[in-house]
């Protein structure tokens, strides 16, 4: 799930009191977050001899929080750089030794969806990353209502793989300066299948 909040007003240009606030220390009046919350929590799913399996181990919902007019430029990276979300996936086929899988995300909506009234934010506000010991990471992946390949792997044992998010960040399609103040929020969708 997504979620992100800001309060009093919406940040176009950084007005000359908004500057002064920051150099006097004074408190701001602006935070704004995202939040993640994984739709599988345990799958798996048995067809003849093949089990496939997603297990989230850790961070299952993520915050952005855009409370300084830096992470409001910049972006964020949410919340650590090592990474926040940990799954475990297995994809195993009996009898067989490696079979070619791969783990995919998806966004449920075709926007990351406003609380209340105003503008929704589009899914390229978000970047997704993977990867894992014994597996191939495809790298920064934007969010799409469409799947769209993590990693790829071939082993039949259990790997855990790590993910990990930006919002708003210049490598993003879509920053988040300029965006009214709220919460928003998102599902994501994560789907483990044989290689295409």
């Amino acid at each position: 799930m997504f979620g992100c909040s800001k309060k009093n007003h919406k940040i176009d240009n950084l007005q000359t009191t908004n500057i002064e606030q920051l150099t006097n220390n004074t408190p701001m009046k602006y935070s704004k977050c995202i939040v993640i919350i994984l739709l599988c929590t345990n799958f798996v799913a048995y067809s003849q001899d093949t089990t496939a399996s997603i297990t989230v181990l850790s961070g299952s919902t993520v915050h952005f929080y855009f409370n300084s007019y830096e992470k409001i430029e910049d972006g964020v990276m949410a919340p650590y750089s090592n990474g926040w979300t940990r799954l475990r996936t297995r994809y195993k086929v009996n009898g067989v030794s490696s079979v070619p899988w791969v783990l995919m995300v998806r966004s449920a909506t075709n926007e990351i969806e406003k609380d209340g009234s105003g503008d929704n934010l589009s899914l390229g506000t978000v970047r997704i990353r993977a990867d894992g010991a014994g597996v191939h990471s495809k790298g920064w992946k934007d969010l799409s209502n469409s799947d769209v390949v993590l990693v790829e792997g071939s082993t039949n044992s259990a790997v855990v793989i790590t993910i990990y998010y930006e919002c708003g960040t210049s490598n993003c399609v879509e920053q988040v300066k300029g965006k009214d103040p709220g919460y928003y929020f998102g599902d994501l969708i994560f789907t483990l299948t044989r290689e295409p």
